[in-house]
């Protein structure tokens, strides 16, 4: 891990700020290696205690471990109860864990396990499909006593807030981290202090955020306007702000068509002058027609006697 030794003495100071004014217990009797199993795979991103309690009905409404087995994911969903988190998956990762055990020893029990070596048991257990990171060092660690620190998904979120890790790294990375940074006798100490801390700061976390949205419910209606107010809606602004720039960027035809006459005027204003005074005399040329008096034709004055005899005689 990058800055490993940054990490790991944040991770000394929180354990022993953690240690003052608290007692931590103690150790006690191996769990039975299946049960543990089946437990971390409840655990998975939710407290503790909830999937004890989940685990619970489910072995009060199971004669044992066998009808377990060989029931269906739908019908452990309905055990877990609505809103359990990753309902489906759990109950399916349990059925396929159950099968695998008892496919290997013909009876559903992990008891072997302990007449082997502790590399050997959780290499074996880390090959069960639906078994997690956490869930096999849980068994490693509360069922065999080895060297293990179970790390769940609620665990690495706090972890990574709080900046006690790299941010990028998953749950096997930090497991591997705080393994290699605690010795054998201090893993359950460490466990129990870090799963305290992080289900503490997840229900602090939980509190603000559900609180933040209960302010943000009670602040909404202010934000709404009837007639008359003037702050808008958002969304009514934001289409407000969308239609001016639209409007700015493209004129409409009618914009466009009332404004080109008035950019000819002033940019030819000669050519508007000429067809004003062409128009000019054209109107009192009309206008002159209009007033002359019209000529009277009159009959050709008749020649005398005189002029008649003349052009007679010629």
């Amino acid at each position: 891990m990058r800055k490993g030794t940054l990490y790991a003495r944040k991770i000394k100071k929180l354990c022993a700020r953690l240690k003052k004014g608290r007692s931590v217990p103690q150790q006690g009797d191996p769990v039975d290696p299946v049960e543990q199993l089946l437990l971390g795979i409840l655990h998975r991103g939710t407290a503790l205690s909830r999937a004890e309690r989940a685990l619970a009905r489910i072995r009060s409404a199971m004669v044992d471990l066998n009808e377990l087995r060989v029931s269906t994911p739908s019908e452990l969903v309905l055990l877990l109860g609505s809103g359990f988190p990753h309902a489906t998956e759990k109950a399916k990762a349990i059925v396929t864990v159950l099968n695998q055990v008892f496919g290997r020893y013909h009876d559903l029990t992990l008891h072997a396990l302990k007449t082997k070596g502790k590399r050997d048991a959780r290499r074996y257990l880390e090959r069960l499909d639906g078994a997690d990171p956490a869930a096999v060092a849980g068994v490693m660690l509360f069922s065999l006593e080895g060297h293990a620190v179970p790390v769940d998904e609620v665990m690495l979120r706090v972890l990574r807030e709080d900046e006690l890790v790299d941010p990028k790294a998953d749950v096997k990375e930090v497991q591997g981290f705080l393994e290699r940074n605690v010795s054998a006798a201090k893993a359950y100490e460490m466990t129990t202090l870090l799963r305290r801390y992080s289900e503490d700061r997840m229900k602090r976390l939980g509190a603000s955020s559900s609180a933040a949205r209960g302010a943000g419910k009670r602040a909404r209606p202010a934000k709404k306007t009837g007639t008359g107010s003037k702050a808008r809606p958002r969304a009514a602004s934001r289409t407000a702000k969308k239609g001016t720039r639209r409007a700015k960027a493209r004129p409409t035809a009618k914009s466009s068509r009332a404004k080109r006459p008035s950019a000819k005027r002033k940019a030819s204003p000669a050519r508007g002058s000429k067809r004003r005074a062409a128009g000019g005399k054209r109107k009192a040329s009309a206008g002159r027609r209009r007033t002359a008096p019209t000529k009277r034709r009159t009959a050709a004055p008749k020649r005398s006697s005189k002029k008649r005899s003349r052009a007679k005689s010629r």
